[in-house]
């Protein structure tokens, strides 16, 4: 299994399944947000790294590629993601 597949199994469980601050499920807009992040920061990176194998270097190399791509706050979103 590929750490994109995790990743888009997720964003498709949060769509009905309550989660974070007020036990809901996440709106469409925060769904649209996961998904960019996804798209352009996450998964050029280590979207078809098995999950076993992504290390800490990946996701250091995915922050940095978030931070230069969307700015000093999207690094701390893409983490929290």
């Amino acid at each position: 299994m590929t750490f994109g597949k995790v990743c888009a199994d997720y964003v498709e469980w949060r769509t009905t399944t309550p989660g974070g601050r007020y036990r809901r499920p996440a709106s469409p807009r925060t769904l649209a947000q996961w998904d960019g992040m996804l798209r352009l920061h996450v998964l050029p990176v280590i979207g078809e790294t098995p999950v076993e194998e992504v290390t800490r270097e990946d996701f250091v190399r995915v922050l940095e590629r978030a931070v230069t791509r969307g700015g000093p706050s999207m690094g701390p979103r893409t983490r929290e993601l």
